[in-house]
């Protein structure tokens, strides 16, 4: 795997992570309505990307693997976030 070429899409990754990550900030929205719009965002930008990335290093992409690891690490954290907020430690 070329260093160069996963630096930067880990780099855009991250970006786009930092940049819905403002949904958070909007205190007048329900908690749930914050999540989904996220999670939409996710879809709409980090799944592409993941799918480009695999068709890229491997010559191929396997959409329902990599569907379904994303909506597996989506819900893991979307758990993870649920718990936190609701014990007080996530504003």
């Amino acid at each position: 795997m070329p260093n160069s070429e996963s630096f930067l899409l880990y780099s855009l990754m991250g970006f786009i992570l930092g940049a819905a990550s403002v949904i958070y900030s909007y205190s007048d929205w329900p908690f749930s309505k914050q999540i989904v719009i996220h999670f939409l965002i996710m879809v709409v930008t980090i799944l592409p990307l993941l799918l480009i990335w695999q068709i890229y290093f491997t010559g191929h992409a396997h959409f329902t693997k990599v569907l379904a690891s994303f909506l597996k690490v989506g819900f893991i954290f979307i758990i993870i976030t649920v718990i936190l907020k609701k014990t007080g430690k996530m504003r």
